[in-house]
């Protein structure tokens, strides 16, 4: 049991690892959120603020040699005033239900903070490029190459985050990348999930709004309710709406993977004859 144990839990670092990257992802969002207004997709706004960093690093970085301790100073600066900024104007900066599945995938995130450099291409090239970037602060160049790196022309966009990552900590994290990809993961169940709402608010008020106004006495004002089409109602089945879906991905999907996670240990009858 300790060995399974040992799998999810290691030392404190994981913790710093996971404070570290989610502080790198919520200025990502507050960034990508203050570039975008109120009819964006917010499961999108870490990926616009990530793609507005890198071409201000690379644009900087390149052009003018502007050290990257500095622009991640301003950066987090920036990130600060979008925050606060975004926060009074939504209500709060990551999109809703983010919390939430935040907390279903705990396990998942033990065990990602657990984990350490294991593939060729992490020694070739994901971790000795923000290695690099550390150590030189600055970007590849005649006066200041990578000789150890395989790729050093590569776009650096996925390095920025374990570049800053590694600033928020203190000190170099090799699983920074792998935590991003689960934020990733997460927006996309986000994305899902602001689907399934909108399918399920399509399903429920256009077809009544139609009807009512292909039947005959629809051209009577009094025979029509307006309750159906109205905004209020609109607003109030989009929210059930997105309760259900938030509940499916919270609820119902983990129960549905374990039922396959079952179905696929146990074998089928004619194949255990």
């Amino acid at each position: 049991m300790m060995t399974y144990a040992q799998y999810f839990i290691q030392d404190s670092n994981q913790v710093l690892a996971f404070v570290s990257v989610t502080f790198v992802w919520i200025a990502f969002t507050a960034l990508g959120a203050a570039c975008g207004g109120a009819g964006r997709i917010r499961a999108f706004d870490p990926l616009v603020g990530w793609a507005w960093l890198g071409v201000v690093f690379t644009s900087a970085g390149v052009l003018f040699s502007i050290p990257f301790s500095l622009m991640s100073v301003l950066a987090g600066v920036l990130a600060s005033g979008a925050g606060v900024w975004v926060w009074r104007r939504d209500g709060g900066i990551v999109p809703s239900g983010f919390l939430r599945l935040l907390m279903l995938i705990i396990p998942l995130l033990a065990l990602i903070t657990a984990m350490r450099a294991s593939q060729w291409d992490e020694f070739s090239h994901w971790i000795i490029i923000p290695r690099y970037m550390l150590e030189t602060d600055a970007f590849p160049s005649g006066g200041n190459p990578y000789p150890n790196a395989g790729l050093a022309a590569y776009p650096f966009g996925w390095n920025f985050v374990t570049y800053l990552a590694s600033r928020v900590a203190g000190v170099f994290l090799e699983n920074a990348g792998a935590l991003t990809n689960v934020f990733l993961l997460l927006m996309f169940g986000l994305v899902v999930q602001r689907l399934i709402a909108q399918a399920s608010t399509c399903s429920t008020v256009t077809p009544r709004a139609v009807c009512a106004a292909a039947s005959p006495s629809a051209r009577e004002p009094s025979s029509v309710s307006s309750s159906t089409t109205s905004p209020r109602a609109v607003r109030s089945v989009t929210k059930d709406a997105q309760r259900s879906s938030e509940k499916i991905l919270t609820v119902f999907m983990p129960r549905i993977i374990l039922r396959l996670s079952r179905a696929r240990r146990c074998p089928k009858s004619d194949e255990a004859k």
